[in-house]
């Protein structure tokens, strides 16, 4: 349970001494108190500044758990990047709807994902805390670039292009790749991969080309039949 020693504030939120508490694989439980106080906030800034500033928390105090602790053969354990359900944050309804949970990446990241290993109910969050803090995500080999500017807006850059300047916290937008982007700071949620225009037409031409033969094949059959008879 809590103490009454305080760590620091997330949102103008006092986190105390047993409100994180970290699981095997990364996983991060947070104290019903500190879920309550979260839930209790009515702005959606005041939401945004706590998520952010608890999930700057989380990661540092992962990194500080992992200095000095080394694997068997002296290499430095890696419990991989900290996760936890959206239930326990005052995410957006819109977020909560599609997923069950988000990954925590730090700002300067590169997150690589395999196709194979998507999980579209969970999504990647990074606090962009920073002016020109940024996040790359590749996805099948598309890359996702988003960097904070001087506000709290942020620029997507999808494939080397720019997709959109200056998205402000609370809007959303697919940003390519079958992902989403929803601002505050940068919360990803993943989709089916989408087509490419010549996938879809190599698509559309099968399907063509297996309906032609297959009317190829019932009109010699008819003509065979009608030539038995």
């Amino acid at each position: 349970p809590p103490t009454s020693t305080t760590r620091r504030a997330a949102g103008a939120l006092p986190i105390f001494e047993g409100d994180v508490q970290f699981g095997e694989g990364g996983k991060v439980e947070l104290s019903d108190d500190l879920k309550e106080r979260g839930g209790m906030l009515e702005e959606d800034k005041q939401r945004r500044e706590f998520i952010k500033e608890l999930a700057q928390m989380i990661l540092e105090q992962q990194e500080q758990q992992n200095e000095g602790q080394e694997g068997e053969e002296g290499e430095e354990k890696n419990p991989g990047a900290p996760s936890l359900p959206v239930s326990q944050l005052p995410f957006p309804d819109q977020v909560k709807e599609r997923i069950t949970g988000v990954v925590i990446y730090q700002a300067g990241s590169e997150v690589v994902i395999e196709e194979g290993s998507v999980d579209e109910t969970k999504g990647i969050y990074c606090p962009l805390a920073n002016p020109n803090d940024f996040l790359v995500i590749i996805r099948g080999g598309l890359r996702l670039e988003l960097i904070r500017g001087e506000d709290e807006g942020v620029s997507v850059r999808f494939e080397g292009l720019t997709k959109a300047e200056n998205v402000q916290p609370g809007e959303s937008l697919p940003v390519g790749g079958g992902m989403k982007l929803f601002v505050g700071s940068a919360t990803i949620l993943f989709g089916p991969p989408e087509l490419a225009w010549w996938a879809v037409l190599v698509i559309v031409f099968c399907c063509v080309a297996t309906a032609v033969i297959a009317g190829v094949v019932l009109w010699l059959l008819y003509r065979r039949w009608r030539h038995r008879r």
